[in-house]
């Protein structure tokens, strides 16, 4: 009856109301969640990054006081350094993540204080030797003064020897004379060969002549410890050398853990990003199923009840189609969304060489980079010819093209009051494989172009930018891509970043590493 099918109808929109207050409930509870741990991401990754920015200003500072033989403020340096440690130790990031960043700064420390060590040592024996020098100096004037003294009175018996007798005094005078200068000159050049020998080799044996107790032999004796010191502090130059040579890998080591951070942290703000974009095709498939079950229990009670009628099949069948193809479209949206993360996702987390198609490879990771700029409305127009397979890191390579995406979109479009375009252009001059990205944002004073590629240099600290962006886009096309890099800008005309790399790094023809670039956003 028609009162009958009016209450199962009211029932029906009751329970379904009920279901979609629900869901609207869940999907609210997931997206607070989800906006709540973006929140704590962003933090640790702020916190990080001043960790990070600390050590590389700390390693500078630490290299000066070295070059300035300066033990106490390197000294200052360790301290810091302890107190980085701590820091790290308190992050709530990854452990493995923290433990490599702990582990770096400390044996950092530990290598730094072996360097202070040998530095003090160094500086004393430095001292000691200078008034080693001092000491031999002033026996070498004593020494010449005693000769004139000699010299002085071996003439004047010489001539009282002659005024006693002609042939006598001529004779003995020449026997004399003989006898002193063979007493003089046998043992200076015996001292002067083992010297031209101890020269040669320095692990011959020491010189000849140190037991006389004359002027000789202090010359000798003086020159002997002369040359054993200047051999002990060549090796201890050796070893301070060896220990700098150590410190400066550790810090190397340290700007490759900052830019794996990076990384991390880049892959976070992508995991977040898909996973938003994930969720609106998920829910509605989700509402649609719930829907076509609803609709299937209903229609199974009309059949059970015999009372279906002819236009009740027909509004069943067209909804349950209705639902079938949103299911499928959303559902197929979703799955090309993983494939695309899922790819993206495993060459920015992975450093290894591959072979791969830039067309598809860039289309996959500028839809992955879509969530970064639906805020401000801008768009990505990608302009790459099919067909160019290239043989290098895609780890490497995507984080460069993040990089200056991102760079548009937080430093091009700034105070912009209309959304922008960022173009993405493709070419292939040669055996090279040339990448543009360009925007239509602000562009770049001149007085900046030449800095942006310095560490720590930027014009928008206060929006929480570090300055690191670019230095390492241009560590990464430079050192691992094998590539160069080039910035065209002008206030209001927009930014041109052109990176040129080979198709295969390595290859026979590999384009020069410009000494320094032409300028970039300095962001």
């Amino acid at each position: 009856s028609e009162p009958a099918a009016g209450d199962r109808l009211t029932e029906w929109g009751e329970r379904w109301l009920k279901t979609a207050t629900s869901e609207q409930r869940m999907l609210d509870d997931a997206v607070a969640q989800l906006l709540a741990s973006a929140g704590e991401a962003n933090a640790t990754e702020q916190a990080t990054q001043n960790i990070g920015i600390a050590t590389l200003k700390l390693g500078q500072r630490t290299a000066e006081a070295l070059a300035r033989r300066d033990a106490e403020a390197v000294s200052a340096m360790l301290v810091e350094g302890e107190r980085l440690s701590a820091s790290a130790s308190t992050l709530p990031i990854s452990p493995s993540i923290q433990s490599d960043m702990i582990e770096a700064i400390d044996g950092w420390r530990a290598r730094l204080a072996t360097t202070i060590d040998g530095l003090k040592r160094q500086n004393a024996m430095i001292a000691e030797m200078d008034g080693l020098a001092a000491g031999l100096s002033e026996a070498a004037r004593d020494l010449n003064d005693d000769a004139v003294e000699d010299a002085d009175r071996f003439g004047t018996f010489l001539g009282r020897l002659l005024l006693a007798g002609a042939a006598i005094g001529l004779l003995l005078g020449a026997l004399v004379a003989l006898a002193v200068a063979r007493s003089i000159l046998v043992p200076l050049r015996q001292l002067q060969g083992d010297m031209i020998a101890l020269a040669a080799d320095p692990k011959a044996e020491g010189l000849s002549g140190t037991q006389r107790t004359d002027e000789l032999g202090d010359i000798a004796r003086a020159t002997n410890f002369f040359v054993t010191e200047i051999g002990r502090r060549e090796r201890a130059l050796r070893r301070a050398k060896d220990q700098a040579d150590t410190a400066l890998h550790d810090l190397r080591q340290a700007q490759d853990d900052l830019i794996r951070v990076e990384k991390l942290a880049s892959l976070g703000q992508l995991v977040a990003g898909v996973a938003h974009e994930i969720n609106t095709p998920l829910g509605i498939a989700l509402t649609t199923a719930t829907l076509v079950r609803d609709e299937t229990r209903t229609f199974q009670d009309l059949v059970a009840a015999g009372t279906l009628s002819r236009s009740r099949l027909t509004h069943f069948v067209d909804r349950v189609g209705e639902g079938a193809q949103l299911l499928c479209a959303n559902l197929t949206r979703a799955a090309d969304l993983v494939h695309g993360f899922k790819q993206v996702a495993v060459d920015r987390a992975s450093d290894e060489r591959r072979s791969f198609d830039l067309d598809i490879w860039l289309g996959e990771l500028l839809a992955s980079l879509q969530p970064m700029l639906r805020k401000g409305g801008h768009r990505i127009r990608c302009e790459v010819p099919p067909s160019i397979v290239v043989d290098t890191y895609p780890g490497v390579l995507a984080q460069v093209v993040t990089n200056l995406v991102a760079n548009a979109v937080v430093h091009g479009f700034a105070g912009a009051e209309r959304p922008g375009t960022i173009t993405v252009r493709v070419s292939t001059p040669g055996a090279l494989v040339r990448l543009e990205v360009s925007d239509d944002g602000g562009g770049i004073a001149p007085e900046h172009l030449g800095r942006i590629f310095d560490p720590f240099f930027t014009t928008a600290r206060s929006r929480g930018s570090t300055g690191l962006g670019m230095h390492i886009v241009h560590n990464l096309v430079t050192a691992k891509l094998q590539g160069r890099i080039a910035v065209e800008s002008a206030p209001e005309h927009g930014t041109l970043v052109r990176l040129d790399f080979p198709r295969v790094p390595g290859g026979t023809e590999r384009p020069g590493t410009a000494r320094r670039p032409t300028g970039a956003d300095a962001r």
